[in-house]
């Protein structure tokens, strides 16, 4: 069986374990590097800093932690984004002068289980996460090449999550891509929680430590204590 269809069926059994599929929305800038082949040539993508990318995905919220925590878990993202490539490479055109390979663009739908684990801390969270998936990339340019291809994808990255609000938080960290070229790309991203948080969120946690919230007293109040009349 192919790496692709391998990916696609780890994340279709991830997805049907969750029950809250996606908690949160997240919109990047982030400085990316990125060295693909297409037809044998080399490649660079154009735009370094301030490509612009959005995904969903789950995200553990804090109300639902205590203050020092870890976990393990499983959950599903999906991510969209775009990048332009070009190349020093010449070639002779028909009319014999002496041209650049053409710009390439490419347009990438990509899925991914990802295993995770969080360390939750006063400031904030840290995220250590590897993953697996499938991308749906639609490459063309403004000549002769128009294809559409999905490839296994492999990812790695370390990120920093901190809620500035109830709802909204920010990520921003280092990843690493790998299918048929690979990417290296520091991204800040700014989110949107919009999930349940008086309720467990729906990714599959494999370990909590500790394993449940503190309990909470109140040192203001004290049991009440009934006397007895005496005569």
């Amino acid at each position: 069986m192919s790496k692709t269809y391998l990916s696609l069926l780890f994340l279709f059994l991830l997805l049907c374990q969750s029950c809250a599929i996606f908690n949160s929305g997240t919109a990047h800038i982030k400085y990316t590097h990125i060295k693909a082949k297409f037809d044998h040539i080399p490649y660079e993508n154009k735009e370094k800093l301030g490509s612009l990318s959005f995904s969903v995905r789950n995200v553990q919220h804090p109300s639902l932690y205590p203050r020092y925590a870890t976990t393990l878990s499983l959950d599903p993202s999906v991510h969209f984004d775009r990048q332009r490539f070009t190349t020093e490479r010449t070639r002779l055109s028909a009319e014999g002068i002496e041209e650049n390979y053409p710009e390439v663009r490419i347009t990438r739908f990509s899925g991914f289980g990802n295993i995770k684990w969080t360390t939750h801390t006063p400031i904030g969270q840290f995220v250590l996460s590897g993953g697996l998936g499938v991308g749906a990339n639609k490459i063309e340019n403004s000549r002769e090449l128009s294809s559409f291809r999905t490839r296994a994808i492999r990812k790695l990255d370390f990120h920093y999550i901190g809620f500035i609000t109830d709802r909204i938080f920010l990520l921003f960290g280092p990843r690493i891509y790998k299918d048929q070229k690979e990417e290296a790309i520091f991204a800040f991203r700014i989110g949107y929680f919009w999930g349940a948080k008086e309720n467990e969120t729906g990714f599959l946690e494999l370990i909590r430590v500790p394993r449940q919230m503190p309990v909470q007293i109140d040192v203001d109040q004290t049991p009440e204590s009934s006397e007895s009349d005496q005569d």
